[in-house]
């Protein structure tokens, strides 16, 4: 309640800043603060649909994080900000298929591959996640590629 709408761009750019801050700092407690960020960051652009567009980069980033559990509530955000703001849904998906090869978890990707097979709905987005796939995977069939490599 402390937070409105005129102070609402100054306290993102603080969060974000925090954010940045965790990004390099292994510590036992690192991985619950930057979870609690995220929290933040999204109760905010919930309240202040204005500041979404701001936030999504810089949380898009944490997808690759080691850290699961921000990871799963960037992705929670992420599925929230293309449900609710339409005129967000490129930049989101645009962000995710960069971010998609760097993710590292397995529950992630699921989630993420989930947020793009259900909200790409243009022609190229369609090819980019299709590529991206084939990529990720590797020559098909999966069989004959590993029996080369060893």
């Amino acid at each position: 309640e402390l937070v409105n709408s005129r102070t609402i761009e100054e306290m993102v750019l603080v969060l974000k800043k925090e954010v940045v801050k965790t990004n390099n700092v292994e510590h036992e407690d690192t991985g619950k603060y930057r979870q609690l960020l995220v929290r933040t960051l999204h109760q905010c652009s919930v309240k202040f649909p204005d500041v979404a567009s701001t936030i999504i980069p810089v949380l898009m980033e944490f997808l690759s994080d080691t850290n699961e559990l921000a990871a799963a509530d960037v992705l929670v955000f992420v599925r929230e900000a293309v449900q609710r703001f339409d005129t967000l849904r490129p930049l989101v998906i645009g962000r995710l298929l960069d971010v998609f090869p760097s993710i590292k978890a397995m529950k992630i990707h699921r989630a993420a591959l989930w947020i793009l097979g259900e909200y790409c709905s243009s022609t190229d987005d369609i090819q980019s996640v299709m590529t991206l796939i084939r990529q990720s995977l590797g020559d098909i069939p999966i069989v004959d590629d590993e029996m080369k490599k060893a």
